[in-house]
């Protein structure tokens, strides 16, 4: 669909990208299609709330109050209980207090 109305991608590279959000969706509307590499295509998701990140990706052991519960915690314990409290590895908590796992939530 966005080939036939936007062309062939200028690269081999390029993604079909949805300007409205809703491709998850099955949106095919041709005026919301357009081609765009694969970190635009990311960045749409974000913009659009449609990336699965946290509790929201299937796969997360912890919730978003669990992360803000260990954040409030952090330096009043030690990480390896509040790894033991929420059954993920020492090793994760100390990247949540630390802000290089679920960064993007405050």
């Amino acid at each position: 669909m966005c080939e036939a109305a936007n062309g062939p991608p200028p690269t081999p590279e390029h993604q079909a990208a949805h300007s409205c959000g809703n491709g998850n969706k099955g949106c095919m509307n041709p005026r919301h299609l357009r081609w765009a590499t694969r970190l635009e295509n990311e960045a749409d998701k974000i913009i659009h709330g449609t990336l699965p990140r946290g509790e929201r990706q299937g796969q997360s052991k912890l919730t978003a109050d669990d992360v803000r519960t260990i954040r409030r915690l952090a330096g009043t314990c030690f990480q390896r209980d509040l790894a033991k409290r929420f059954g993920v590895a020492r090793s994760q908590v100390g990247r949540i207090i630390n802000g290089k796992r679920w960064a993007w939530l405050e």
